[in-house]
């Protein structure tokens, strides 16, 4: 069964589907995160055939992400992007990460429009399969400009699946991917934009516009008499961009102010 996650007013790069049919026509290639093809168990046993037969003609599978055509599979493609070795004392979780962020680049590069993550649960890490598709997510994003400036640029996907061998676990996880991923999509559009498209005034625009009818309360304070009353300091450095809607990048975060206000923290994952 699939479940649709957003966008719906979601900050996202494509809409993320939870599913848990591997052979659905409707995704047109598998990207496999894992660190062994020893997790490939139950539903996903299948798998290892041909992971194993494709290793005896290329010494390159299990060492980085790799094609392989599938005629069992609806799909047809099979991205295998291997986390490599997660056990060594500085390995950590973002070995997933790596992996889905280099296996989602590959099936883009392969002309998929509709993949499906799968990120088998194993040991050491048991958020394997949330940083997983926070890595895909993170490849897909699309800077703000380019979204404005370009707008058929925007999506690099049609959607995104994700699998889970049971319904439940899957739909909650994929809500509350889809929750960070709306904060972090919010980060880069304001810190990682050029610093005239987001000098402070229109930092509080995007702001305003992306938090209206949510949970999030905000108060814009823009009066000058004010910013000196209340932020005497800030205001001082303030004193040579003050008025101009463009300002250089070392004063312009100084030039407005804003507060935000979180009511009921816990609920932020469902924002609309």
């Amino acid at each position: 069964m699939d479940s649709d996650i957003g966008p719906a007013g979601r900050r996202l790069p494509c809409p993320i589907v939870a599913t848990t049919d591997l052979h659905s026509p409707e995704w047109d290639g598998l990207i496999l995160v894992t660190d062994s093809t020893d997790n490939l168990t139950g539903p996903l046993e299948f798998l290892k055939a041909p992971l194993e037969q494709a290793k005896q003609f290329d010494d390159y599978v299990g060492k980085d992400v790799t094609l392989i055509g599938l005629t069992g599979l609806a799909s047809r493609r099979l991205i295998y992007s291997p986390t490599g070795p997660v056990n060594r004392d500085y390995d950590d979780v973002r070995r997933y990460r790596d992996a889905a962020d280099k296996g989602i680049k590959r099936a883009l590069k392969a002309g998929c429009s509709t993949p499906l993550l799968v990120t088998p649960s194993g040991y050491p890490f048991k958020q394997a399969w949330l940083v997983s598709l926070l890595g895909a997510m993170q490849a897909l994003y699309t800077p703000l400009e380019i979204r404005e400036d370009v707008p058929e640029r925007a999506q690099k996907l049609d959607r995104l699946g994700v699998w889970s061998e049971k319904e439940e676990p899957g739909i909650k996880g994929a809500q509350l991917s889809a929750g960070l991923e709306s904060g972090r999509f919010v980060a880069r559009d304001i810190g990682g934009s050029d610093p005239e498209r987001m000098a402070a005034p229109r930092v509080a625009d995007y702001v305003v516009h992306n938090f209206a009818h949510t949970v999030v309360q905000m108060k814009v304070y823009s009066d000058q008499a004010v910013l000196h009353r209340c932020y005497p300091l800030l205001s001082a450095v303030n004193r040579c961009s003050a008025g101009t809607v463009t300002t250089c990048l070392c004063c312009y975060s100084c030039s407005l102010y804003f507060t935000i206000l979180v009511q009921e923290l816990s609920t932020l994952h469902t924002l609309p």
